[in-house]
């Protein structure tokens, strides 16, 4: 019986509706002095701890890249411009299971951290795991940390991502009930393979893919 769901955040739940897009400047920037894998450079040294200001996130990047902090600093300090909305699905859907599941968010983030709290949705939820305070991005250990504090166990959990090898090989690989969200127009659900088998296009379809799972007992 699933006692717990944990969601992703970008893309899951919110939207960026600004014209800001300080991620892709931030991946360009680093691919452009040679980072081969930029997505995983990002999670790494931007989303494992807590930023005091942009200039302190540029210096930490610079120790990395041997880059100057006043060339990075203009794009990390666009991540503050970013103006998240949920889409209309998510709010109705949380209410609605916050009255039979205990809600967590699960995210590698950083210093989209703020402007996603400026959305208001941390209130349908019991439980907030953010890398940045936690020091560790959405691996084994995380989800290990996350439903122990929750206190349930694998298979008494769900995870709700759009992304195949942050939010649902981690999940499933400790037994984790994954569901894929494959929402039209984001598709950040790369890396996915053969097409998932438990997915949905919004949190409506949530409630249906969480009883045939449950039916089944399939993780």
């Amino acid at each position: 019986m699933i006692k717990a769901i944990l969601f992703d955040v970008w893309n899951t739940l919110v939207y960026d509706k600004s014209d800001a897009r300080p991620n892709t400047e931030f991946l360009d920037f680093v691919k452009s002095h040679g980072v081969k894998n930029p997505a995983d450079f990002a999670d790494k040294h931007l989303c494992t701890r807590e930023f005091a200001s942009p200039r302190e996130a540029a210096e930490r990047v610079f120790r990395e890249l041997g880059c100057h902090p006043e060339e990075l600093e203009p794009v990390l300090q666009r991540y503050d411009l970013i103006e998240p909305a949920p889409f209309p699905d998510v709010v109705p859907v949380l209410k609605r299971l916050g009255k039979k599941y205990r809600l967590a968010v699960i995210s590698n983030i950083g210093l989209s951290l703020k402007p996603f709290q400026r959305a208001g949705l941390e209130r349908h939820f019991d439980y907030t795991f953010y890398s940045c305070r936690l020091g560790m991005i959405k691996q084994s250990g995380l989800f290990r940390y996350a439903i122990r504090e929750m206190g349930v166990k694998p298979w008494e959990a769900a995870m709700v991502g759009d992304c195949k090898f942050a939010d649902i090989d981690p999940a499933e690989g400790l037994g984790i009930k994954a569901i894929l969200i494959k929402r039209e127009g984001f598709p950040l659900h790369y890396r996915e393979g053969k097409s998932f088998k438990r997915t949905i296009k919004t949190l409506d379809g949530l409630d249906k893919v969480l009883a045939g799972a449950e039916s089944t007992g399939m993780c």
